[in-house]
């Protein structure tokens, strides 16, 4: 498969992501030149000239979460992460099981990031655990258990994962069973 993204480009968008979505335009085109007019040709990044910035496009960010409920520690670091998303204007989508609900960290958790704007449903319908960045890049696990993920890049796939199989239409039925549009 032909790869949209090197490993120092994918690496640069964590990054950024991770940082809550803008970086300075210089910073990195100093750190990764190539990466950075990459993402940029992709318009997963877009240059604002006027103040020198870099901001990641990624104004939808959906999550499926099956597994239960995670640590404590986990879920103070993701809070802060999401607050930086949101901030920054992603809109955030988590959908988890329904075994989440009588985990009161998790609860918690998704309340605070509700009062920030993050969107939460609970399914009772299996699905699987994955992450799709506005409807271009999938993240799914490489293995059992989480340890190592794939970043799918192909849009035939992404778009067959969101579609059938994802976060994505999972969520929009957790939604409409809730009378939700």
């Amino acid at each position: 498969m032909n790869s949209l993204l090197n490993d120092d480009a994918r690496r640069l968008y964590r990054e950024i992501l991770g940082r809550g979505g803008r970086v300075m335009f210089r910073e990195s085109m100093q750190r990764a030149p190539d990466a950075t007019r990459r993402l940029i040709d992709l318009g997963l990044l877009v240059h604002f000239g006027r103040e020198e910035s870099l901001t990641a496009v990624n104004p939808r960010a959906v999550a499926a979460r099956p597994g239960g409920a995670r640590p404590t520690r986990i879920l103070r670091e993701t809070l802060v992460r999401d607050r930086r998303s949101l901030a920054a204007g992603i809109s955030l989508r988590t959908l988890y099981r329904p075994g989440v609900l009588t985990h009161r960290p998790t609860v918690s958790y998704a309340a605070s990031a509700t009062r920030a704007g993050e969107c939460f449903r609970v399914l009772d319908e299996p699905f699987l655990r994955m992450l799709v960045f506005d409807r271009k890049v999938a993240v799914i696990p490489a293995a059992h258990g989480d340890s190592s993920a794939v970043f799918v890049e192909d849009p035939a796939l992404v778009a067959l994962l969101r579609e059938h199989h994802g976060a994505e239409s999972l969520f929009q039925l957790g939604w409409l069973m809730r009378g939700g549009s």
